[in-house]
């Protein structure tokens, strides 16, 4: 058996649906996650933006321990809640959703 990994990183894949729950094409890139430890106020590296597919990557923490994923919000959508993730491999990768403002097209201000 391999040796267990001794840091773990988590992955973001972020979308966005419309607010009928349908997924859309919105832009959700720049959007920043910062981690936590799991007093929520003891900050965990830098924070990270997704790139134009809504992919990120934080930095890594020890394989065991639970932290707490926080996205910075987005003006054009509704907020996420923070996520308690328990990293138990080299790689966890975590979905994160968000629901399009109804006031707001899927690009931005026009």
């Amino acid at each position: 058996m391999p040796p267990r990994p001794r840091k773990g990183r988590i992955h973001i894949r972020k979308s966005a649906v419309d607010q009928n729950g349908a997924p859309t094409m919105a832009e959700v890139g720049d959007i920043e996650f910062q981690l936590f430890e799991t007093d929520g106020v003891t900050t965990i590296g830098a924070p990270v933006h997704t790139n134009s597919a809504g992919r990120a990557t934080l930095p890594a923490v020890r394989v065991g321990s639970s932290v707490i994923l926080r996205e910075t919000p987005a003006p054009r959508f509704e907020p996420a809640p923070d996520q308690t993730i328990t990293i138990d491999k080299a790689a966890v990768i975590v979905s994160v959703t968000n629901k399009l403002l109804p006031t707001v097209p899927p690009y931005g201000p026009v």
